[in-house]
């Protein structure tokens, strides 16, 4: 009897192993199922968008030989390459020829460019352009693209406000410079027009009208910014200068004739930084020459030398601390920035703003912290000192900054 019972409780045993596998192998084979239907989902949602990315773009049939000549008339291709990607751009400055790529802001690029020569020299093979006697140009060009029946002559209202700002102080101060003054001049304002086209937007044909992109044309630097000098230069210590003093007088003095010329006209620059700070020739800081006035103000007619507005208008590590604060601006307030760009210029650092109408004695206590501070002439940290005064009024002004002792000295 005991032997029956053990056979019965072993093939018991055997069925709950057997159905144990059975059922193991029906998971294994639903989850090989559910990976090939999830396999061919991705599949099938891979070639859905592939499908709908073909049919959204333009056609891409053939053009007659007549549209070819066409787009190689209205468009100027400039490859932009660097190490990661390499990108092409389409458009045309009529009148221009576009060399290169030089930099990009916020609001647009700045390309290399010349005029083209309207004159020529009649040969066998026809009449010859002679551009290359042509000087160099700079073209900045907006990325604000608007309706081509909104662009005037004139400052276009359709693009942001720096650039408003931008285009019309850099036409005003233009206007009124001769080629030495250091400032970067704007020569003039140009419009690109695109041709209107058809788009096919949700399985229909519709027509998008013609646009338009403003550019502006300036002197062209050949030598690049302040900031692209400081970063060439290497210090061997931190504790070492990191440019001589002869060095930095020759781009403090033409920086503060720029400030100064702009001043006599009501206009604050508000942004003096390396960046901002151009060099007419390559490696020559005695050629250097201001640009960018995006972030200018205009004085009050009636004299005074405040102006307000939103507080933070600059770049903050070079903001004088009543505009940081308190949205106060005045001439002070270019000459606190050109201090801030010497004084790193000289070191490689830039203090902390101290906090408006602090006191002077402990403003300076942390100026004699800046490391390679003891390495500067005395008059050099009288000058820096005076010029980073924490009260606008008793800030040194420019008249004193053009006649101090450092700045006269002949090395």
């Amino acid at each position: 009897m005991e032997k029956h019972q053990c056979a019965a409780h072993n093939n018991d045993e055997e069925e709950e192993e057997v159905a144990m596998m059975m059922m193991m192998m029906m998971t294994m084979m639903s989850c090989f199922v559910i990976t090939i239907i999830m396999v061919m989902a991705l599949a099938s949602l891979w070639w859905w968008i592939k499908t709908m990315a073909s049919s959204s773009s333009p056609s891409s049939s053939s053009p007659s030989s007549s549209s070819i000549s066409a787009c190689c008339c209205c468009c100027d291709r400039i490859k932009i390459c660097n190490e990661e990607e390499e990108e092409t751009l389409d458009f045309h400055i009529p009148g221009f020829e576009i060399l290169g790529l030089v930099g990009e802001g916020s609001y647009g690029r700045i390309y290399k460019a010349k005029k083209k020569s309207n004159t020529g020299k009649r040969t066998g093979n026809g009449v010859h352009y002679d551009d290359a006697q042509e000087p160099l140009i700079a073209l900045k060009v907006f990325k604000t693209r608007f309706s081509a029946d909104k662009a005037d002559s004139g400052i276009c209202s359709q693009l942001p406000p720096e650039p408003q700002m931008e285009m019309a102080m850099s036409m005003m101060l233009s206007k009124q410079a001769s080629p030495s003054t250091p400032i970067v001049r704007t020569l003039g304002f140009h419009f690109h027009f695109s041709a209107p086209v058809h788009v096919n937007g949700y399985g229909k044909q519709q027509y998008r009208a013609a646009q338009a992109e403003a550019a502006m044309s300036m002197d062209f630097c050949h030598g690049g910014s302040l900031l692209d000098f400081m970063k060439r230069m290497e210090s061997p210590s931190i504790m070492e200068m990191m440019m001589a003093e002869r060095e930095a007088r020759l781009f403090v003095r033409p920086i503060a004739m720029a400030l100064q010329f702009c001043h006599d006209r009501n206009v604050l620059h508000l942004d003096v930084k390396p960046a901002n700070i151009l060099l007419r020739e390559p490696g020559c800081l005695a050629s250097a020459c201001l640009a960018d006035f995006g972030l200018g103000l205009i004085l009050p007619k009636c004299g005074s030398r405040y102006a307000e507005s939103a507080p933070g208008r600059g770049t903050p590590c070079y903001m004088a601390p009543e505009a940081q604060i308190y949205g106060i601006y005045s001439t002070s307030s270019d000459v606190w920035s050109l201090g801030v760009v010497l004084l790193e210029a000289l070191t490689g650092h830039i203090p902390p703003p101290p906090p408006c109408g602090s006191q002077m004695g402990a403003h300076w206590r942390t100026l004699s912290r800046v490391p390679a501070w003891t390495k500067l002439s005395k008059p050099a940290r009288g000058l820096i000192k005076w010029m980073l005064c924490p009260d606008p009024q008793m800030r040194m002004h420019l008249d004193e900054l053009l006649h101090h002792p450092w700045l006269l000295q002949t090395d």
